[in-house]
């Protein structure tokens, strides 16, 4: 009981309150007017609530400083925001292992059904450095929330493992919007199995979390693997069987290799 006690714990209370509510009022409202043909996904207002939305982990890193006073100030936030000077091979990770990941996707959805590709190839690859400026503002900077507030506030109770499965989840639920929003890539999927690999990506961000102390290396992360799924990763989450795989075998590799780390790291 006290261990669930502190998963509610003010910190996150106030966290989790601010951004959910932001969040779901946001794009549950967008769903709602898109369902109803006010709106269509490509017009700015509805481009403006699902910026408003998106922004609440990043404000509610804010929020939730400014209303637990005793906790981290905003510059000690900030050192771990802007944490640069990192050894080169984080970047690395930070950069190549979403890839690494969208390309093992693509391979397991060509095994399943080679036919597939024929009506829905993949997109040029050039497209990955575009798409990866902008899912900096628009999905990256979300990590000041989920890695830069939720996971350090656990990690003071539970070890990286449970932190990470817990962070996962809450980070998947987060975008059960999307999931009844016509016209965006999650619109008809399954919300189980993307929660799963919510929680198989967050054992790679608790990784590289945990051997920087650098948010903004997760906001590198966050930024590669949005931009790869907008090139590749369609094609397994079409793929059901594919998926399916695809998210056991994350989830399998990134309890090992956390697991790994975690016994080098003594102060978690």
């Amino acid at each position: 009981m006290e261990r669930l006690i502190y998963v509610i714990s003010k910190k996150n209370i106030i966290f989790l309150s601010f951004t959910f509510a932001l969040t779901w009022v946001a794009h549950w409202f967008l769903v709602y007017l898109v369902q109803s043909g006010i709106l269509v996904l490509n017009q700015p207002l509805s481009q403006f609530l699902i910026f408003v939305g998106g922004s609440a982990p990043t404000v509610g890193a804010y929020i939730t400083i400014l209303f637990t006073k005793k906790g981290e100030s905003i510059e000690k936030f900030n050192l771990r925001l802007f944490k640069f000077k990192v050894s080169y091979k984080w970047y690395i990770f930070a950069l190549v292992i979403p890839v690494i990941l969208g390309v093992i996707g693509v391979f397991m959805a060509y095994l399943y059904n080679k036919q597939f590709f024929l009506g829905n190839p993949i997109k040029p690859i050039y497209l990955y450095i575009p798409r990866f400026f902008s899912s900096i503002i628009f999905g990256g900077i979300e990590e000041l929330g989920w890695r830069g507030t939720l996971l350090p506030e656990l990690q003071k109770k539970y070890n990286n493992i449970v932190s990470t499965i817990i962070v996962g989840a809450i980070w998947g639920i987060w975008h059960l919007p999307y999931f009844y929003l016509p016209g965006t890539s999650s619109f008809g999927n399954s919300v189980f199995l993307f929660i799963l690999s919510a929680i198989g990506v967050s054992f790679f961000l608790t990784i590289l979390y945990i051997k920087t102390e650098s948010i903004f290396l997760c906001i590198l992360f966050h930024a590669s693997l949005n931009a790869t799924c907008r090139i590749s990763l369609s094609a397994p989450r079409n793929e059901i069987l594919a998926y399916t795989t695809y998210v056991i075998l994350i989830i399998f590799i990134g309890y090992l290799l956390l697991k790994n780390y975690s016994k080098k790291r003594l102060n978690y």
